[in-house]
């Protein structure tokens, strides 16, 4: 159980009253406001939290991502980490790739590229495989 949850748990019990579980709970809270932060300058744009998941919005297209923060090597984490996934190849793929082009990404992971090629070019023909 989270630490969240078990503050959350402890109040409901009884065993911290109402102002102890918000003084720990805003301490909780602090490290949201961390990463407006970390965003800024980054290749995502928010952070979107829901009861189904979060979600990585990137900040180079209307393009989001579910987010796994267990996989250390997707390109959402490695975004949000160093601010760029990649960016050299994302660019050069951008110069290289015609409007309209017919795209094969080999080993796609999530989809990073692929997404975002389709999102630039509505008239390509974009194929993403992963074979993980």
């Amino acid at each position: 159980m989270n630490e969240r949850l078990r503050l959350r748990e402890q109040y409901r019990r009884g065993a911290i009253d109402k102002h102890e579980y918000f003084r720990a709970m805003m301490t909780q809270h602090e490290a949201l406001s961390e990463y407006v932060q970390l965003l800024a300058g980054s290749d995502i744009a928010s952070i979107e939290i829901s009861a189904q998941g979060i979600h990585l919005r990137s900040r180079l297209a209307p393009v989001v991502f579910p987010f796994d923060p267990t996989d250390r090597g997707t390109p959402c984490m490695v975004s949000l980490n160093f601010g760029q996934y990649e960016r050299a190849e994302f660019d050069m793929l951008r110069r290289l790739v015609p409007l309209g082009a017919a795209v094969a990404d080999i080993g796609a992971n999530i989809g990073w590229y692929a997404a975002h090629m389709a999102a630039h070019d509505a008239t390509a023909r974009i194929f993403a495989f992963e074979p993980v």
